[in-house]
């Protein structure tokens, strides 16, 4: 899971108090007025007593004609909130829109209603320096729909996260306009007070890149255990310790029980499988932890230099790396870096090693490495599990986890692995996160540093710590309009989705792995209840949209699955549902052939929840593919607004219905599409 970005207020004798964090960690709420921010890390462009109107250079849009030196209103202290307006998508209202390199020019402005307010501010918190600076706004033009007030802020010199609300005044009255309760940016809301939903600007590092090779990515999610037995030779015999209970052995198709039932699945399994993996389209691999650990889902690592015996040995890696490469695919490793297991090496509660662990002897080498309340007993663990003891961040577990040569992350990096997800992130400080970066990244450059991360990552994707986030925004937007009992309108996923683009860099968005499923949840084919086109649609959403689509293992075969341990079945040889393959394949190949879908611009083309319709166009260059989707339970004819987007004679082909041809005439696009259904339309 990853941190809500949070803020607590107070709204005390008109002084806002806030608390926030930028990624991990928890800013204290301050206890007086904050202080403000240095100049240096957020200058004023543009203020009450700059000039009336804002160079060009920094305006978003064009104005509507009217008086171009207003005066605030006398004030009658009472605000028409329901006139208060703000548009973060809009560059109108704030531009550039989304998010920003250090040291830009971010102009935002609030319309009001004419003559309404005496003053206005916007208050903006800077989350990396956890101090607040609030500025005027000055009364830049009246028109006839309204006032607008205007401001022009330089963002830091260094990266970072911004929060930002208006703050209006008329005589004594007050009002705020912020984000809604969705954060999902665009048209906020107006109230008496704030409710703590600030607007966010991401601010990032310019000369930050990701992997050529992460911009192309198909990934496909590996469970080991479960995906394929290549050498039944070194299958995990029942009755091996598991903490203080024993290993169990499964029949292939029998339901998961736990945490220790074995199955077979290993690294020699994967590799027999390449071909069939290149054949669906995939180019990385990621596998769940395949280190020495006492469970099957390996998270309790018990040492991190040794595979598990149960997956293979040292050689076997080096096969499966040299079959990777040989196929141009890239293989990224799960780095559960926030705790070890307490049956480890460097824990050792219940006395399985020859040395002394942390549990057993304060003189232990690892006894530094973990927090004690009360030794031995009571310790510092991930979230509720005391099998899961949590690391500190010490100079001694730096070292070791990722800045000696010889460490973890870069041993496995040097034994060919591309790059690491990194498990349970959020729990770990930004500077960890920063350190792990400058130290992987100075010696392999061209590794992708991925972040578990369940909600808004903002804050630790500015170019100096993840390069991308597991996306569970995407899941959750993407399941809520999909999943037959989902109630997420057309409308809210496409706000949902533009969200996402707004709050995060393009490398960012790039580098994220768009997941509709996960070892964590059930499975998508059992979310959209076993429904196979809901699967394909959902499919689609993942191959057409901004991001690395993410196959959990199965999910292309028809796998189903309940909440852990269930989702984790194993892949189903011999009954996987070829048609579903195929479906798969197309939309992989299709995503290759077009750049568009790789690293293409995304424009709405149509939104009607009536008729829960969606569709959008995603656009690189010459080349547009549109995508369009059809939930309504009827067969219905789309009308798309194309023109600015596809020209007059233009021909699209729907890749989900054998090549069907469509034509542009007039600016639109008509296409029928089926009930519960979609189109790929590509040149």
């Amino acid at each position: 899971m990853a941190l809500l970005l949070r803020r607590s207020m107070a709204w005390l004798s008109g002084v806002l108090l806030v608390a926030a964090c930028d990624g991990g960690g928890t800013t204290p709420a301050p206890t007086g007025p904050a202080p403000a921010l240095p100049t240096a890390t957020l200058g004023v462009v543009a203020t009450a007593t700059a000039p009336s109107v804002l160079a060009t250079a920094t305006v978003g849009g064009v104005l509507p004609a009217g008086e171009a030196n207003a005066q605030p209103g006398p004030g009658d202290g009472a605000i028409q909130q329901g006139a208060l307006y703000h548009m973060s998508r809009d560059p109108l209202y704030r531009s550039p829109v989304g998010a920003v390199a250090v040291g830009s020019v971010v102009t935002l402005r609030l319309r009001t209603a004419v003559g309404d307010l005496t003053g206005a501010t916007v208050r903006v918190w800077d989350s990396r320096a956890g101090a607040e600076q609030r500025v005027p706004l000055h009364l830049e033009r009246r028109a006839a729909d309204g006032d607008y007030w205007s401001v022009a802020l330089q963002t830091p010199a260094r990266p970072g996260t911004l929060y930002y609300r208006f703050l209006a005044q008329d005589g004594g009255a007050g009002a705020a306009y912020e984000d809604d309760r969705a954060r999902d940016g665009g048209v906020g809301e107006a109230q008496s007070g704030p409710n703590d939903n600030d607007y966010l600007i991401t601010v990032y590092d310019p000369h930050w890149t990701i992997p050529a090779w992460m911009q192309d990515a198909v990934i496909y999610q590996i469970f080991p255990d479960r995906f394929n037995n290549g050498d039944p030779s070194n299958d995990r015999p029942a009755g091996q310790p598991v903490y203080d209970g024993r290993s169990s052995r499964s029949a292939w198709e029998a339901p998961p029980q736990g945490n220790s039932d074995f199955y077979g699945g290993d690294l020699q399994g994967v590799i027999n499988k390449l071909d069939y993996l290149q054949s669906l389209g995939v180019t990385v691999l990621y596998f769940n932890p395949i280190f020495d650990a006492a469970s099957n889902h390996g998270y309790d690592t018990r040492d991190y230099n040794r595979l598990a015996a149960w997956f293979g040995d040292t050689a076997t890696f080096d096969r499966l790396i040299v079959e990777t490469k040989r196929r141009n695919m890239h293989l990224i490793l799960d780095g559960v870096f926030n705790h070890t297991g307490s049956d480890s090496l460097y824990f050792d509660r219940y006395g399985h090693y020859p040395t002394d662990g942390a549990f057993e002897s304060q003189a232990s080498p690892y006894f530094g490495w973990f927090h004690f309340y009360k030794w031995p007993k009571w310790y510092n663990e991930f979230e509720t599990y005391d099998t899961l003891p949590a690391f500190q961040e010490t100079d001694a577990v730096r070292d070791f986890l990722f800045r000696r040569p010889d460490s973890v992350a870069q041993h496995w990096l040097a034994a060919g692995a591309a790059g690491w997800r990194l498990d349970a992130a959020k729990y770990k400080s930004d500077g960890f996160w920063r350190d792990f970066r400058t130290a992987v990244r100075a010696t392999y450059p061209d590794a992708v540093i991925i972040g578990e991360n369940w909600e808004n990552a903002a804050g630790w994707l500015t170019g100096d710590a993840w390069d991308g986030v597991t996306n569970y925004r995407f899941r959750a937007a993407a399941l809520g309009f999909m999943s037959p009992t989902g109630t997420t309108s057309a409308t809210a996923l496409d706000n949902l989705l533009a969200s996402e683009r707004e709050d995060y860099p393009p490398q960012a968005v790039q580098a994220s792995m768009n997941i509709i499923d996960s070892h964590d949840v059930e499975r998508a084919l059992t979310s959209v209840g076993g429904d196979k086109n809901r699967l394909r649609l959902l499919a689609l959403l993942q191959f057409t949209s901004a991001g690395a689509p993410t196959i959990l293992y199965g999910d292309e075969a028809g796998l189903a699955g309940g909440a852990d341990p269930d989702n984790r079945r194993t892949y189903p040889w011999g009954s996987a549902d070829p048609d579903l393959i195929h479906f798969y394949q197309t939309l992989a190949q299709t995503r290759h052939a077009l750049p568009a879908l790789r690293t293409g611009s995304t424009t709405r083309l149509l939104v009607h929840d009536a008729n829960r319709l969606y569709a959008f166009a995603r656009q690189e260059g010459p080349t547009t593919a549109v995508v369009a989707f059809n939930l309504g339970g009827a067969a219905q004819t789309l009308d798309l607004a194309v023109q600015g987007v596809l020209a007059d004679g233009a021909v699209l082909h729907d890749r989900l219905t054998n090549g069907t041809a469509y034509t542009v005439q007039g600016g639109h696009l008509v296409v029928p599409v089926g009930a519960d259904w979609g189109a790929l339309l590509v040149p």
